[in-house]
């Protein structure tokens, strides 16, 4: 099948990971694979679309609204006889909907890879999710998510499908032994925003460290936004300064190989805010790493009855700061019963396999016009 991709760049986010794995993937399956973006200055991913040989259709969209840029992709969706578009966040979603309108041979299939707070759905993303109406089928990668929208638009009914994110689980593995730290590490993996909760970790860490043991390590890894103006960036760091911190955190920046860093670390800590489907505990079970995460999203099906880790309230510091503890304190027999389990998990339910192989169903079906296809039911049991 020829299938053209959307997506907004191919910058060091999320969704921009996931679509990569679903373009290399595809590609993998012996599908003609093309991308389209309208950001390519943002281009962290480009060397893994440039190494599988896939077609990238780059176009440089200066201002907020550029019909240019919506002419451009129209014309392209008409000029050649794909099979299949599949767009990937809200604004590519729209973008993808109304170039297609009035093309009724290309199946559409919307991704959606929001998080979903208690806070009401703003009036503008209520409107741009009535574009929805031209998909045939609308991706999520969370049961979480999939039950909001079902609630807030009834209307979507089974053009719903929950698929779990992919994960390359040659490229993220658990290290060949089991490799003991001296002094227990953790690592935090995420872009230092306030929705990542940053703050909330160094108050637990600052509890941790004065209550119980001053030898715990905390590294976050990802991207600091404009270091000088990052209003957390600056917060956490006048804390480590003020509570003496220092030695007890490090900033360890953006990377590519962070598959070379997760195994060198007890657990992940994720004390997000919001999350819907989170890639950065998804690759740290891949990697065989237990999980302390807040009870967001669908992090406690993928942490199980403390199978997998242990959940906290993202909310309080004094219930991060007791999670590591309850962690820290846990036989070792018991921590390395959680990282295969960690890593079964991941075989059985975040393979790349998996995850493209449900998409490429997808495609088949909806060119069948079985558009009741539920994604969700084929899921494994977790």
């Amino acid at each position: 099948m020829r299938i053209l991709l959307i997506i907004d760049s191919l910058g060091s986010g999320g969704a921009q990971r996931q679509i990569v794995n679903l373009a290399t993937g595809l590609k993998g399956l012996g599908h003609h694979i093309e991308m389209f973006i309208y950001h390519p200055e943002l281009d962290f991913y480009k060397p893994l679309i440039i190494k599988s040989n896939i077609g990238l259709i780059g176009y440089e969209k200066t201002h907020r609204i550029s019909f240019r840029m919506l002419i451009k992709l129209r014309q392209l969706i008409k000029s050649k006889s794909y099979d299949a578009i599949i767009s990937f966040l809200e604004v590519p979603n729209f973008y993808a909907e109304i170039c297609s309108i009035g093309i009724k041979t290309i199946p559409l299939i919307a991704s959606e890879r929001s998080s979903f707070g208690d806070h009401p759905i703003s009036l503008s993303k209520k409107l741009l999710r009535q574009f929805h109406r031209k998909a045939a089928a609308v991706t999520v990668n969370s049961f979480c998510a999939k039950n909001k929208l079902a609630n807030m638009f009834p209307w979507l009914g089974t053009k719903l499908c929950v698929i779990y994110n992919g994960i390359d689980l040659d490229l993220f593995k658990p290290a060949p032994k089991h490799i003991q730290n001296s002094t227990t590490k953790l690592i935090a993996v995420g872009s230092v925003t306030k929705v990542k909760n940053p703050l909330g970790l160094v108050r637990a860490l600052e509890i941790y460290v004065n209550r119980y043991d001053k030898s715990l390590s905390i590294d976050w890894v990802g991207r600091v936004y404009n270091p000088m103006n990052n209003d957390i960036f600056q917060e956490v760091n006048r804390f480590l300064v003020e509570h003496n911190l220092k030695n007890n955190w490090r900033w360890v920046g953006e990377t590519k190989q962070v598959e070379n860093l997760l195994p060198n670390y007890d657990a992940l800590i994720h004390p997000s805010y919001l999350e819907g489907l989170s890639n950065a505990i998804c690759e740290a079970l891949a990697c065989g790493l237990p999980i302390l995460s807040g009870d967001v999203g669908d992090n406690p099906v993928l942490i199980g009855n403390n199978q997998r880790g242990i959940i906290f309230n993202q909310n309080n510091p004094e219930s991060i700061a007791s999670a590591i503890r309850q962690f820290v304190r846990m036989p070792l027999e018991k921590k390395i019963e959680m990282k295969h389990n960690a890593r079964a998990f991941a075989e059985k339910v975040l393979s790349l396999r998996e995850y493209t192989k449900r998409y490429e169903e997808l495609i088949y079906k909806l060119k069948e016009r079985k558009l009741n296809w539920n994604a969700s039911a084929s899921l494994p049991p977790v």
